[in-house]
């Protein structure tokens, strides 16, 4: 049997290199009858260039910027040098993993740190940048972004704006004269993580903003600037947030990576795939193996297991996934054609025990699965 592992990463626990490597520790531990091939994936969020180092050999930059409370840090990119090509992450600077749980607040992050990395991939003078979104601690609307690379906000007393969640609804007026003008010289991708639109029940506050570190009262207040700041855009760029798929992507950077800066949104799973020819390996697979942190209602939109579901179903492929966290309504992944689900928690268990052990953990209960296919060899 031809087993594919294609896993996503446990976010903020296990890359999908390691998870890739625990999988095929359990396959070697039970039978010698399967033949293994490991290809890591990422929907663009955190994982998005440690996955793109795995396959691309290209150069890795490294630049100051600074993280989501506007503290300095280095941070990486990949670059393709002959063909001026930059593969950018944007949890690289300004990832939700890089805040302490207390530190963790939409409505004190900015996503300034991303408009660095862009900024310096324009330094090197490149003209094509993939931009993964995903995995930020931010919900600014791009306020960041757009800063670092010279746009400015204003109240209405005409006092320049910090680039933070908590100023969306203070904008009054936007000053995008000084935007960096190469970067119209450049082809952007954005390679989303989510399907989300910008602002409203669905959006990027709504749906994301708890898991950010926001109460009830904060997501309503974010979601408020969110509405507040596609209405100006709208006037200011003639460009409508509000009806974009996927514009909600990393706290509303997607929508204003659109309108301001011209990039396509794309799926980060799309991206990645066309990359390394995934559909290939799945046709030629027997049976799909993937991972990730947490199997919920959002898994379907935009998410690796919902999009390689989908390349399995075209292929008439056998798709079972193992993941820390089973949530709500999974029901849908199974009507779609998801083979099964596997927990790694194997007794009750708190999130930081389930955190702490769950190499172990993933490692025992793939065994588990695995033993029982050697016996079988086959799913019917």
């Amino acid at each position: 049997m031809k087993v594919l592992l294609a896993p996503d990463s446990f976010k903020e626990n296990i890359s999908a290199l390691d998870i890739c490597s625990i999988l095929s520790l359990a396959i070697g531990g039970v039978s010698t009858d399967f033949e293994v091939f490991q290809m890591p994936l990422s929907d663009g969020g955190d994982g998005f260039v440690a996955v793109l180092k795995h396959y691309l050999n290209f150069e890795t930059q490294t630049v100051k910027a600074h993280d989501a409370l506007m503290r300095p840090i280095n941070a990486e990119f990949l670059f393709d040098a002959q063909n001026k090509t930059a593969f950018i992450e944007s949890a690289e600077a300004i990832g939700l993993h890089l805040l302490k749980t207390k530190e963790q607040n939409p409505m004190h992050t900015t996503s300034y740190g991303l408009g660095e990395l862009i900024k310096a991939a324009l330094d090197l003078n490149a003209n094509n940048l993939i931009v993964g979104l995903g995995g930020t601690a931010t919900n600014d609307a791009g306020m960041g972004m757009l800063k670092a690379l010279g746009v400015e906000f204003f109240d209405v007393n005409g006092n320049k704006l910090a680039p933070f969640g908590n100023q969306l609804q203070q904008i009054h007026s936007i000053d995008s004269s000084q935007l960096d003008k190469r970067i119209f010289a450049v082809q952007i991708t954005a390679a989303c993580d989510v399907e989300n639109p910008f602002c409203g029940k669905q959006g990027a506050a709504f749906v994301f903003a708890a898991q950010k570190g926001a109460n009830a009262h904060e997501i309503e207040l974010l979601d408020a600037g969110l509405l507040h700041f596609a209405v100006l855009a709208k006037k200011k760029f003639s460009f409508d947030f509000q009806t974009l798929k996927g514009g909600g992507a990393a706290g509303g950077v997607a929508a204003s990576m659109a309108a301001v800066l011209g990039a396509k949104l794309n799926s980060g799973f799309q991206v990645l795939s066309q990359i390394i020819n995934l559909e290939q390996w799945i046709a030629k697979s027997d049976l799909i193996v993937s991972a990730e942190g947490k199997i919920d209602s959002q898994t379907a939109s935009g998410k690796v297991i919902g999009s390689l579901l989908a390349t399995c179903n075209k292929h008439n492929k056998k798709l079972i996934v193992f993941t820390a966290n089973i949530g709500d309504s999974i029901e849908n992944l199974y009507e779609k054609g998801l083979t099964s689900v596997f927990s790694i928690q194997n007794a009750p268990m708190s999130k930081a025990e389930s955190y702490t052990n769950a190499k172990e953990l993933l490692l025992k209960s793939a065994t588990n699965v695995f033993r029982l296919l050697a016996q079988t060899n086959n799913l019917q």
